[in-house]
């Protein structure tokens, strides 16, 4: 169970004050993720020390501890209209500027710090060996999708399946088997169209490979290998530059294995470019 059905559970038998925050956290979860022990004590009328206590009788270690997990959690429940007060309260009066980067930098890091490298190689291996790979990312996750097609059109041209976005995603992939790759791409709020795909995938056989934001997600319990990149932030928009920075290093891990080929691939690609004019050359005006 998540955190919220966990309090729903153990409500009965909590203390009076405790059945006082759990109902407060219950209807005010998107609020009480971004409040500290002794703000959160004040809404209610309890002292700082009971919130500490309530977070202890939850099974974790500290108010900190109960916070992130409350954070993990809303993040994955939170609509756009909610994040959008959140935002406001939060950066009022900061530095917007300042505080969107500083978290961003702060996803980058946990990111790092919490990669698994072992997962992550398979996962390449899982790309190189696939007959055909299947990608889907929509709505906002569909840039970073885009950006994986488009490096990966250059170093596995012939097997890399290309959704149109008028089609149906079931119809999409109605092919796929064991020999094939499924790559699902999804941040809260989760997109169940990228969810039922990696359903599908798995049920065909192929391998799945989801790049997500924590073991929470439910693309997570669906995949062979989950590669996680923090997205965490206080704003409306989603931040990718973690997610981004994250397929970034697939496509480099993929084109060290096939370096020949791509070296035979761009070198045919520069001469097209170069009579094409596609890009223009340093200090023409």
């Amino acid at each position: 169970m998540d955190l919220l059905q966990q309090i729903e559970h153990e409500l009965p038998s909590m203390s009076k004050g405790h059945k006082l925050l759990a109902g407060y956290v219950l209807e005010n979860y998107d609020k009480a993720s971004y409040m500290t022990a002794l703000k959160l004590g004040k809404a209610i009328g309890v002292s700082e020390s009971t919130v500490v206590r309530f977070a202890y009788s939850l099974g974790f270690d500290g108010y900190p501890k109960f916070q992130k997990a409350l954070k993990q959690l809303v993040q994955s429940k939170l609509t756009s209209l909610q994040r959008l007060k959140i935002a406001q309260n939060e950066m009022e009066n900061s530095n917007v500027v300042e505080t969107i980067l500083k978290e961003d930098i702060a996803n980058i890091k946990n990111t790092l710090e919490q990669m698994d490298i072992n997962v992550f190689n398979k996962a390449v291996e899982s790309i190189l060996s696939a007959e055909k790979i299947y990608i889907i990312g929509v709505r906002s996750c569909e840039a970073l999708s885009a950006f994986l097609i488009h490096y990966l059109a250059y170093l596995l041209p012939d097997s890399l399946c290309v959704m149109p976005t008028h089609a149906d995603t079931l119809e999409y992939i109605i092919r796929i088997n064991p020999r094939d790759c499924f790559i699902g791409i999804s941040f809260p709020r989760y997109s169940t169209k990228t969810l039922d795909a990696m359903k599908f995938a798995k049920e065909r056989g192929a391998k799945t490979i989801a790049i997500t934001d924590t073991q929470m997600s439910p693309l997570a319990k669906e995949a062979d290998y989950a590669i996680f990149a923090k997205s965490n932030i206080t704003a409306l928009a989603d931040s990718l530059v973690a997610p981004l920075s994250v397929i970034n290093a697939l496509v480099a891990a993929i084109s060290l294995h096939r370096q020949d080929e791509a070296k035979e691939y761009f070198e045919t690609l520069e001469e097209v470019w170069g009579t094409s004019k596609i890009y223009s050359k340093k200090g023409e005006q």
